[in-house]
């Protein structure tokens, strides 16, 4: 028995470590803020039609970063950030929540995970003050409600709820009734609208990068000498990094999203600067880096990441 448990944890790595999947569930420290990932599962799609400008011959130079499956297929997670900054806690975008939601490629998908791994964290949803949404696609903003007694309620009801004044506006009279029953009605009247440059919470502000959609606005978090910027659908796959001009099929504006890709490039390659990126599969957190005008990707792992102290899995 004891040598069928370590068999199957053997295998379980091998599988973890030669195939994309979910990154696991970390918390980092930086200064007196926590960013912990907490994670909504995810999906496999291919990677033609995640990407429809890319032939699939083009995508053989990213063999070696264990982003696509043995079928060529790309792992796309979902979930967002926990930040304790101060005494707010915030939620940066919600997974995908319970509702089937049906993409173009995915098929059908739901999940579960999200609520469950907030959990883990000790944080209870009426203990959180901020959600903040960088864009309303139901992979970000699927938790927003729940049902109880037949009714749907808020499911972080103490929570000031943020998203861009432009997004908001692109999603209110849209034609997508689990997106206006879930998030749309029951934030009416209730939306807080945010600024370029705004401060969310300490050390913590709000920055414009359109083209995805209409309003996405992505997070940075500067503290002693640090900076982690929270990317969010700027990129859905580390290989966006070095490709930057490929589209996602979901995004509004493609050529508003390569350039917002190509303004922030700039930042996140600067020294002492962190990614945090909910899509990307097996790492969330890493560094962009340059050598010789070549942009890499280098993820922050336990025994080689600059960006300590990691805690343990949760």
């Amino acid at each position: 028995m004891k040598y069928e448990i370590l068999f199957l944890i053997l295998l379980s790595y091998i599988i973890c470590a030669y195939h994309p999947h979910s990154a696991p569930q970390k918390t980092i420290k930086i200064g007196p803020t926590k960013i912990t990932y907490i994670n909504d599962e995810g999906k496999y799609i291919k990677t033609t039609d995640m990407y429809p400008k890319a032939k699939p011959e083009d995508w053989k130079q990213f063999e070696n970063l264990e982003i696509t499956d043995e079928k060529g297929n790309l792992f796309i997670p979902f979930g967002g950030f926990l930040i304790e900054s101060g005494n707010k806690k915030i939620l940066m975008d919600l997974g995908l929540g319970t509702e089937t939601v049906t993409f173009p490629g995915f098929g059908a998908v739901n999940t579960h995970t999200y609520l469950k791994n907030l959990e883990k964290t000790g944080i209870k949803p009426e203990e959180i003050t901020d959600v903040f949404y960088t864009h309303l696609h139901m992979d970000h903003c699927g938790w927003t409600t729940i049902e109880k007694n037949g009714k749907k309620e808020l499911t972080f009801p103490n929570a000031n709820h943020w998203c861009s004044e432009e997004e908001w506006n692109y999603w209110l009279n849209i034609d997508f009734p689990t997106l206006q029953n879930n998030v749309i009605k029951p934030l009416k009247g209730k939306i807080k609208f945010v600024k370029e440059g705004q401060y969310i919470a300490p050390y913590l502000t709000a920055h414009k990068a359109p083209g995805h959609t209409p309003g996405l606005t992505i997070l940075k978090l500067e503290v002693d000498g640090k900076i982690v910027w929270f990317t969010s659908d700027i990129f859905h796959s580390i290989m966006q990094i070095i490709e930057r001009q490929w589209f996602a099929i979901f995004d509004v504006d493609s050529k508003k999203g390569e350039e917002s890709r190509k303004k922030y490039i700039k930042e996140f390659i600067k020294k002492n600067t962190y990614i945090a990126n909910g899509h990307f599969s097996n790492h969330v957190y890493g560094r962009i880096m340059e050598e010789k005008g070549i942009l890499k990707w280098e993820p922050c792992l336990a025994n080689n990441c600059e960006l300590n102290p990691f805690n343990e899995d949760l």
